[in-house]
């Protein structure tokens, strides 16, 4: 069993490393989570111009919700990663 853990200070320990200090490993995950929002975005996007062929039925309210939430979550992640490079 590997040995992970949570700290205290609410730091995760992967084997000898912790979490912050393994900054390949939080680059891989952001860009995986970004990609996957991005994907999100433009599959909301893309089901908004299919409405014309497919009806809005069923349609409509679950592309806005997607376009919505993913686009505000991209956006925060812009601001701090914007934020964090000014530091």
């Amino acid at each position: 069993m590997a040995n992970n853990a949570v700290h205290g200070d609410g730091k995760y320990k992967f084997g000898d490393k912790l979490a912050t200090e393994d900054r390949v490993v939080l680059m891989i995950s952001g860009s995986v989570s970004l990609l996957l929002f991005a994907f999100g975005l433009a599959f909301a996007m893309i089901a908004l111009m299919r409405m014309k062929q497919h009806g809005r039925k069923g349609i409509l309210g679950h592309a806005l919700a997607g376009l919505m939430i993913n686009g505000v979550i991209i956006g925060l992640m812009a601001t701090l990663a914007i934020l964090s490079l000014l530091q």
